[in-house]
């Protein structure tokens, strides 16, 4: 950690240098000369600023956006605490303004939450590889789970459509969480009712018929870890009373054993039905909704995140045996198409396509696909033109196009006269089209 110190006061410079060496490599500036050039020559993480350089009360918000445009995380440390100034600074771009009376008597109450927030494991790999997406709020959204979830103090819903990725998040706030301990999943709606409480919390051999020897349920797995429980919306009323007293407790009893154990997880919860309207219709407790979220996130479907379409296709295709190529009423079409599936159905439908060894992908593949009804007539060009057309040139295919069109009007008018005339052509060019049609055999 690099860390940068900007403060005319040496006796103030010398006491922040001492207490932050621990943290990191410190340097120092008096002034906005010598910050610049610092933040130039080397690279820093942090940087403390004080507004007020010798020179004006506020010519320290010089060195914000030097700070900012090097990627350093600006913090305002400062003798003056005005609204005024506190807006400036904030406008300036500064993360946190800190005055130095309270800063100087505990700066590890004020250094390690930022230590904290500095630490963050950079998504954009994952946005990059796992969890391809453009969309700035739902970014927004997941990157504030890792504040969220080191806390420990909020567990975690996650809302939208199947095949949204909710289970890539889930995953996700595990490995941020840091938990020693499995990522235990279990989807609600794939376990039969009369079956399910002995899954969540295990059961005592000899507790019910068929319980021929003590189990483990998912509690118990997840202890150190995170339980992520999918279909949430599946899960029967009395068992949401039970549960919710688990989480309270932190505590719960296998069927059929009447002392309690004590487990600590985490808990992530997901659904894809609206939440609301089922507690308004009394299929769902509310008091068990505030307790399952503490933090929400909602994960928009891929039809409200078009543009992410061009993201999975580029993905996808990186994996293809051979280059591909898509044509523009292909992906026109890719991506219109409302996607119902969301992701999961894109991905399964990119897949089909190197399956079948097919790299030169039409619309007339795609609506093969996706089993969409087509109007023929809406396209001039069927796959087998277009396919003539790449491996004998469009010379030729205008060629056999005139041909054929000649022996057809031949045919249905019974006149080589008639048919040029219905054709829109010259008797000149009629009559060659005719005896070059002749000459191949096409009559």
């Amino acid at each position: 950690m690099n860390i940068l110190v900007v403060e005319d006061d040496k006796y103030i410079s010398d006491i922040l240098k001492s207490r932050l060496t621990k943290y990191g490599k410190v340097r120092v500036a008096s002034n906005f000369i010598e910050a610049r050039k610092l933040i130039e020559e080397g690279k820093f993480d942090l940087a403390f600023i004080d507004l007020n350089l010798g020179v004006s009360d506020t010519d320290g918000l010089q060195v914000l956006p030097i700070a900012i445009q090097n990627g350093i995380y600006p913090v305002v440390l400062t003798s003056q605490g005005e609204d005024e100034k506190k807006l400036l600074s904030f406008q300036g771009g500064c993360k946190k303004y800190f005055l130095k009376r309270k800063f100087l008597n505990d700066p590890d109450k004020f250094i390690t939450p930022i230590m904290e927030s500095l630490k963050d494991p950079t998504l954009d790999e994952f946005f990059k590889t796992q969890f391809l997406t453009k969309d700035q709020a739902l970014i927004g959204s997941i990157k504030k789970l890792h504040k969220v979830v080191i806390s420990g103090e909020h567990n975690v819903l996650l809302t939208g459509e199947t095949g949204v990725g909710k289970t890539t998040i889930a995953k996700l706030i595990h490995t941020l969480s840091g938990k020693k301990g499995k990522f235990v999943h279990l989807n609600v709606a794939e376990i039969k009712e009369e079956l399910l409480e002995s899954e969540l919390f295990g059961h005592k051999r000899g507790s019910f018929t068929g319980a021929i020897a003590d189990k483990k349920g998912y509690f118990e797995e997840a202890d150190g870890g995170t339980l992520f429980l999918d279909e949430i919306d599946s899960l029967p009323k009395h068992l949401q009373v039970k549960i919710q007293v688990a989480l309270e407790e932190r505590a719960f009893a296998r069927l059929g054993e009447t002392w309690k154990r004590e487990v600590n997880f985490g808990l992530i919860t997901a659904t894809c039905q609206k939440l609301h309207d089922l507690i308004q219709s009394g299929d769902f407790r509310q008091d068990f909704y505030f307790r399952i979220s503490g933090y929400e996130v909602y994960i928009p479907s891929l039809r409200e995140r078009p543009s992410d379409i061009d993201l999975f296709i580029e993905k996808a295709v990186q994996n293809f045996s051979s280059e591909v190529v898509f044509e523009k009423r292909a992906l026109d079409l890719l991506k219109s198409y409302e996607w119902p599936g969301n992701v999961r159905q894109l991905n399964d439908t990119l897949k089909k396509f190197e399956i079948h060894s097919n790299y030169h992908i039409m619309e007339e593949d795609v609506v093969g696909v996706l089993n969409l009804k087509k109007d023929s007539s809406s396209d001039l060009l069927s796959k087998r033109h277009r396919e003539f057309i790449y491996r004998n040139g469009f010379n030729e295919f205008m060629r056999m196009i005139e041909m054929e069109m000649m022996k057809d009007a031949v045919k249905k008018y019974s006149s080589k006269t008639t048919a040029t005339q219905m054709l829109g052509i010259g008797n000149r060019k009629g009559t060659r089209i005719y005896e070059e049609a002749f000459k191949a055999g096409v009559f």
